[in-house]
């Protein structure tokens, strides 16, 4: 994370203006003083990007230009953070800071504003890899409940004779338990009795459809100028 560099005077939530947080700032501030020429090499190598730009490979592509960890996070934050329509309204937050106090204009410079909005104009564009990575997250997101992961407990439950003093017997049982991310963000679990062979039926079923998925990836990877996203 950028060094931070606390203006404000509203402390309590971090607001700069209708576009701008503290954290924002802290970024873009960092981001000024990243060369004009990594940024602009940066900007090339996302526009050829193909297919769907995932956080992992965009991270890999700042990091290929920009090597200094911090600056290169505050570069990644003001790709996520910053789309185009909000860059004319952060500009004027800016802008609006700096005329608040004297203390204002000395901490953001007129130098730093100027660059803050020239590297502004060469990172932040609709870049299509990202914009259709950003439309399949959003897709993922609205249309179900997200798993987080899953438990498979196994154990023997003992079988008594009628007195109770004697063990006849143990009944295998497996409980899966499938964790998920409901649509209100809550963090739910539901769980299921199985024997054996409903184990066996569910491991068949797995099978059919990675099979089935297989099959999709070819057409989409052979057909589709994405191809074939995995999201993370």
């Amino acid at each position: 994370m950028a060094k931070q560099v606390f203006l404000l005077a509203d402390t309590a939530t971090g607001v700069v203006g209708s576009f701008l947080r503290q954290a924002m700032l802290d970024d873009l501030l960092a981001v000024s003083r990243v060369p004009v020429e990594a940024l602009q090499e940066l900007a090339d190598r996302l526009e050829r990007e193909p297919g769907f730009l995932t956080p992992t490979r965009l991270a890999e592509l700042i990091r290929y230009v920009v090597p200094d960890e911090p600056a290169a996070e505050a570069v990644e934050n003001t790709l996520n953070g910053v789309r185009p329509g909000y860059v004319t309204g952060i500009a004027q937050d800016l802008r609006a800071f700096r005329e608040v106090n004297p203390r204002n204009g000395e901490l953001l410079s007129a130098e730093a504003l100027a660059a803050i909005e020239a590297r502004l104009d060469i990172l932040v564009h609709n870049y299509a890899s990202l914009e259709r990575y950003r439309k399949a997250a959003a897709l993922t997101e609205s249309t179900g409940n997200q798993f987080e992961g899953v438990d498979l407990i196994c154990d023997l439950r003992p079988v008594f004779d009628t007195s109770r003093a004697v063990i006849e017997g143990f009944l295998p049982r497996i409980v899966i338990r499938l964790k998920y991310r409901a649509l209100n963000s809550s963090h739910q679990a539901v769980e299921i009795g199985l024997s054996v062979s409903d184990l066996d039926v569910v491991i068949r079923e797995a099978e059919k459809a990675k099979r089935k998925l297989e099959t999709m990836q070819q057409l989409a990877d052979g057909r589709l100028p994405g191809g074939w996203v995995e999201l993370e």
